[in-house]
Order: structure tokens, then C-alpha cells, then sequence
């Protein structure tokens, strides 16, 4: 099945028709991940009319932005890049974890990617020339991956020297956040 991109209103609780849960053939892309690095290369895949899936682990739009504190304000956001043929929210006073997550939500509809949410993607294996995607009892067989998870839910701390004597916040993974000890709190310095 190839993918037109054509523009069509998509209710996001509901799969589109056009994305199949798994594929039976061999897709030219699978693109982990539905935050901003993802879109953006699912507009281009359309774009250029290559016949691809996003799979993200999110059961709705918004990438890691769903996941912010409610005390970020789109006024205290450092910059949110524009979207290809998309300029990102300005600034205002609305919550980030709203604005960012529904202009996301918007971009896949009005672009129509191809976006599956609530896969998460367990194995990547290589069986002979192509690349088989997991995620749960679904699979799809793809001849390119584009790994576009970010680091919200295993961000890299390198090490350093003197890293355990450090007293600095440095805190702000979702599993901090998340956490039954800080619900509606402001994050604070972890030990």
C-alpha cells in the first residue's frame, strides 16, 4: 500500500483506515518514534512518496511534550523548532504539555502520516536483507529503520569525574516526574 499524504481529517482515538497494524509486506521505511524528529521525517517520507509507518509508544500525540510538568508555560519554553511547512506554537501563557502535544496531534492529521500510537516497539531483528519490527504480537518487515526515540524515557548521563560529589539539580527524567512522591510537585534536587 503506498501512502499518498494526502491531507484528511483524522480522529486520533481512532486508527485511520490508511495504517494497517501490521504489515504483511515489506515497507521502504518503519520510523520509531512520533516526537518532533519523527514527524518531521514522516512529512519528508510522504513528501517524497516513500511508503513508510511511525510507530510510537505514546497512546496519543505529543512525543515527550505530553509528559511535562503543568507549570510549563509556553512562555518558559527555550524554543520549540518549526515543523516542516509548520511554524511551531508561539508563546503564551497555555500549558507546553497541551499546546506542543494537540499542534503535534494537528500536524499528523492535516499532513495524514502515518502514524500508529500505542506501539511499542520491543526487537528489531535482520532476517536476511530486511529489517523485522516488533512490537507486542504486531510486525512489520521494512528495508530502512529510523530511530527517532529520543532519550525521554533512557536519557545518556555520561559519566564524569567528580560526578558523584555533583549537588546540582539534574533531575527532569520521566521517571522522576512520574513518580507517586512528586505528583503536582515542582521537580526538586534529588539526591
Amino acid at each position: 500500500m503506498r501512502h499518498t499524504g494526502q491531507c484528511r481529517d483524522v480522529d486520533h482515538d481512532v486508527r485511520p483506515d490508511f495504517l494497517p497494524t501490521t504489515s504483511p509486506t515489506v515497507l521502504d521505511a518503519v520510523v520509531v518514534g512520533a516526537g518532533q524528529a519523527g514527524l518531521s521525517t514522516s512529512r519528508h517520507l510522504v513528501r517524497l512518496g516513500v511508503d513508510h509507518v511511525v510507530l510510537d509508544a505514546n497512546e496519543q500525540p505529543g512525543g515527550a511534550w505530553q509528559h511535562r510538568w503543568d507549570s510549563l508555560s509556553m512562555a518558559d519554553v527555550h524554543g520549540v523548532a518549526d515543523l516542516p511547512d509548520a511554524p511551531a506554537p508561539g508563546t503564551s501563557a497555555a500549558r507546553a504539555n497541551l499546546v506542543v502535544p494537540a499542534w503535534f496531534g494537528d500536524y499528523e492529521a492535516r499532513f495524514g502520516l502515518p502514524v500508529l500510537h500505542g506501539v511499542r516497539v520491543d526487537s528489531v531483528t535482520s532476517e536476511h536483507d530486511l529489517l523485522v519490527v516488533r512490537g507486542g504480537a504486531q510486525r512489520w518487515t521494512t528495508r530502512t529503520l529510523v530511530n527517532a526515540t529520543g532519550t525521554w524515557t533512557r536519557p545518556f548521563v555520561p559519566h564524569y569525574p567528580g560526578a558523584e560529589a555533583f549537588a546540582a539539580c539534574s533531575n527532569g527524567h520521566v521517571s522522576r516526574m512520574l513518580s507517586a512522591d512528586t505528583a503536582g510537585t515542582v521537580p526538586a534536587c534529588m539526591p
